[in-house]
């Protein structure tokens, strides 16, 4: 599984069989470019990658690994929320407003955005990191302690 960073606070989560776009308009894009967008809550599945669209977040489940996008959450979950989202490896911040969040969910990979890089950082008590072009990774793969990545944004390529 291959992450990336786009336009300051987006992602794409690419697979073998499909992309998962997570933007305004969350779509998934299958090696045969047919695509599903992803409007409101619920439970979805496309090109082997599963998808919960819950009201402040979503969960993506690809390459047997779980991640979730904090889109809209600021401050801390509810412990009914943390409950709700489960186990999770990779957490994508889009702001520094999610790093309570995302350090509530005990993940192995955090990723915040690379609108604002240096704030989610400075949160987690980190300095600065060199960004990288992508993140690949699998579920063998996972580090064995907290890792965090800066990815460099692709709409500036």
């Amino acid at each position: 599984m291959e992450i990336t960073s786009f336009l300051g606070k987006y992602f794409k989560i690419k697979t073998k069989t499909a992309t998962a776009t997570l933007a305004d308009k969350f779509l998934i894009t299958r090696s045969d470019d047919t695509s599903l967008e992803i409007t409101g809550p619920g439970e979805y599945e496309v090109g082997g990658i599963s998808v919960v669209k819950l009201p402040y977040a979503t969960i993506i489940e690809a390459d047997g690994t779980r991640s979730i996008w904090l889109e809209d959450v600021s401050g801390k979950l509810t412990e009914r929320e943390v409950e709700e989202i489960g186990p999770i490896d990779i957490v994508l911040v889009p702001t520094d407003k999610g790093v309570e969040a995302a350090k509530q969910l005990d993940p192995w990979v955090i990723i915040p955005s690379s609108y604002s890089p240096t704030a989610v950082l400075k949160e987690l008590g980190m300095g600065e990191l060199n960004p990288v072009s992508k993140y690949v990774i699998s579920s063998e793969k996972l580090p064995a302690e907290l890792q965090i990545v800066v990815l460099e944004d692709k709409s500036h390529k």
